[in-house]
Formats: C-alpha cells, sequence, structure tokens
C-alpha cells in the first residue's frame, strides 16, 4: 500500500484527493484524540461555577451539531456529478 508503484509516492489522484480532503483530515485526526474531550471538560467545569451549565451545555451541543452537519453537507454538494440514478430508464 505504502511502496511506489508506476505511477510513483504520490500521483494526481493523490494530490487532487489531498489537497480537496486535507483540511478534514486534519480536523478528524485531532478530535480521534482525548484533547477535544479535555477540552470540552474544562469548559463545563468553567460554566458549572459559573451556574450557567445546564442552559449553555444544550446550546453548545446544538451549535456544534449544526457545524458538523453543515460541514457534512458541504461535503457531499462538492462531491463529484451523478446524475439521476433512473435516468436512463
Amino acid at each position: 500500500m505504502f511502496v511506489p508503484g508506476e505511477a510513483g509516492f504520490a500521483d494526481a489522484q493523490t494530490l487532487y484527493l489531498l489537497k480537496n480532503y486535507g483540511i478534514m483530515l486534519v480536523i478528524l485526526i485531532f478530535a480521534a484524540t482525548s484533547v477535544p474531550k479535555r477540552m470540552a471538560e474544562k469548559v463545563m467545569n468553567y460554566w458549572r461555577e459559573r451556574k450557567a451549565g445546564a442552559t449553555l451545555t444544550l446550546a453548545c451541543k446544538m451549535v456544534f451539531v449544526a457545524v458538523i452537519f453543515l460541514i457534512s453537507v458541504a461535503y457531499l454538494v462538492d462531491a463529484t456529478y451523478n446524475p439521476f440514478l433512473y435516468f436512463r430508464f
């Protein structure tokens, strides 16, 4: 898998995919670590001390889900052209 072949280690398609999905790859690598969980715990502890935890927690979760949804839709729309499946039938 990592041995260079006829096209070399990184051909044109590899560079194209890295250019389009490189930012998402970095974000997902970061999200796979325990750092986001620790950061969220620190923020939640801070807001619990301020007595504004429940409402803010719900709002943060809703914003997080909305952002992930919008990013997912943006990447789906940016994907290659897919004509209607039953167009020729």
